[in-house]
């Protein structure tokens, strides 16, 4: 598990427990991932944190990665069934589409609603009538209860349609104003429901709401940066040249490629004109574009952000691709047309294959960002296994698990923990607490010096990596170490 995925999962495990839910403004983004996941756990037979797997848990971002690929059949009327399946393979064979949709963190849900909100404001521009708006207004609310870079999307696609808007005959123009004027409340009002129920935790925590607007402040000062300062041109590496050492080469530029003819026939006239309405095209290039372009002056960077404007390049892409079609008019020619752009398809399958196996918790691959190694279920399994044979051999019942390390170090030792009771963290080793013995002590290898004083011979000493560039240092005291060899030996 991801850290960000191991928090994400602790805090979903408190409200599955009934501790309730509380949001903080300075971590962790929206409520939806876990109040959307509860019901889930509960109909798995999942009742408890301890009673739960990494399956359990990323079974909702999956879920929603496959009605992202369904919701691709709202646009059948615009782009024709053509259009519709080139979509869905593309994000079906994307690496980054189909890597973040085994990710329990808020990504997939925000991309998923982000779209329903596109696709519901561009119906209400064909048809101003209320339901499309109240739609409108509800997937909103569900961006905003997904993560705060919602407005980023939100934004870009009002952009778009205010462009739109711009372009109409002057009676059009006011016809929309009046409408949007008139309807504008009905969507406040569902943004506004969806969010209070959210983040009030329906009604039992008011000051969510108001949090909810006050993170602004911080996550605009943290968009500066930090320690995940990158270049502009990050999301772009990532996307369409990647390689790390003597890894493969990674790049999703069939995705670009193909929505190449949707933006030539966004300009072209007569023969190459694109059958897709031109109004269409440019809504979604603005939607994409802009996106793209506000993500990459952002300072602070993580690959998963991409997907937010890759959906809307990949929906191109299935424009470009009936837009190919339409453009070769007769079947002898569209039938080798269409297996050339399957052919395309094959570099990006190949790859979602290689991200999401082999690579798939490894530094080589753009979308694996500071992920945990394998070492960290190596480690888990370890204490597990040392505890169970200690309890076994009479000499005590649990693991009673002492931790030195930073927070942000420490992370996802609570997830591969938390079928033991007794763990204490601490951000530096406490004397008094070593002197009690505890049967594991688990830190960061700044402290080892400190400890190997402190503990002395009375520990087992292991090193295991953690994540790129960082470990972990077990000690497991020498009468439980003993009694695992004992049974483990035995056996």
């Amino acid at each position: 598990m991801h850290h960000d995925e191991a928090n994400q999962a602790v805090r979903c495990g408190d409200l599955l427990a009934g501790r309730g839910y509380r949001y903080d403004p300075t971590e962790h983004h929206g409520p939806a991932l876990y109040y959307l996941s509860v019901p889930l756990l509960r109909l798995q037979g999942v009742t408890t944190l301890a009673e739960s797997s990494e399956r359990h848990f990323r079974l909702l971002p999956l879920l929603f990665g496959c009605l992202l690929i369904m919701q691709t059949l709202c646009w059948r009327r615009e782009i024709g069934a053509v259009g519709v399946l080139a979509a869905a393979l593309l994000l079906g064979l994307s690496p980054a589409m189909a890597y973040y949709s085994r990710y329990f963190i808020q990504e997939m849900l925000l991309v998923f609603f982000a779209g329903g909100a596109l696709c519901c404001l561009w119906r209400w521009f064909e048809r101003p009538r209320r339901p499309w708006a109240l739609a409108c207004g509800v997937f909103w609310g569900l961006c905003h209860a997904s993560k705060e870079t919602w407005v980023i999307s939100g934004g870009a696609m009002f952009c778009g349609a205010v462009l739109l808007w711009r372009r109409q005959r002057p009676r059009r123009r006011r016809l929309l104003l009046a409408r949007a004027l008139r309807q504008a409340p009905w969507v406040l009002l569902a943004l506004l429901v969806l969010s209070v129920l959210f983040y009030t935790a329906g009604g039992r925590h008011p000051r969510g709401l108001l949090d909810s607007v006050l993170a602004y402040g911080g996550y605009l000062r943290r968009a500066g940066g930090g320690d995940h300062a990158q270049p502009w041109y990050f999301y772009l590496e990532r996307l369409l040249w990647y390689r790390s050492g003597p890894g493969p080469r990674w790049s999703e530029w069939p995705v670009l490629a193909l929505a190449l003819p949707a933006l030539a026939g966004l300009f072209g006239r007569d023969r190459w004109h694109s059958p897709i309405p031109r109004s269409l095209l440019l809504y979604l290039t603005v939607y994409a574009l802009l996106q793209a372009v506000i993500y990459s002056l952002i300072s602070y960077k993580t690959p998963w952000c991409a997907l937010a404007f890759w959906h809307g390049f990949i929906l191109l892409g299935g424009c470009g691709v009936a837009t190919l079609y339409a453009w070769l008019r007769h079947w002898y020619w569209q039938l080798p047309g269409m297996l050339l752009c399957a052919l395309l398809l094959w570099p990006l399958a190949a790859q979602s294959r290689r991200a999401n196996g082999r690579y798939a918790a490894d530094s080589r691959n753009p979308y694996a960002y500071v992920h945990t190694l394998p070492d960290a279920r190596r480690l888990a399994q370890r204490v597990d296994d040392v505890a169970a044979a200690a309890a076994s051999a009479a000499t005590g019942s649990g693991a009673d698990i002492a931790v030195f390390s930073s927070a942000e170090d420490a992370w996802p030792l609570p997830w591969y923990l938390r079928r033991h009771d007794a763990v204490g963290y601490w951000p530096e080793p406490a004397p008094e607490l070593v002197a009690t013995r505890p049967r594991f002590i688990i830190s960061s290898p700044s402290y080892d010096e400190e400890l190997e004083k402190l503990a002395g011979p009375a520990y087992q000493r292991e090193l295991y990596g953690w994540r790129p560039n960082c470990f972990m240092v077990l000690r497991i005291r020498r009468d439980a170490w003993d009694g695992w060899l004992a049974t483990h030996h035995g056996h």
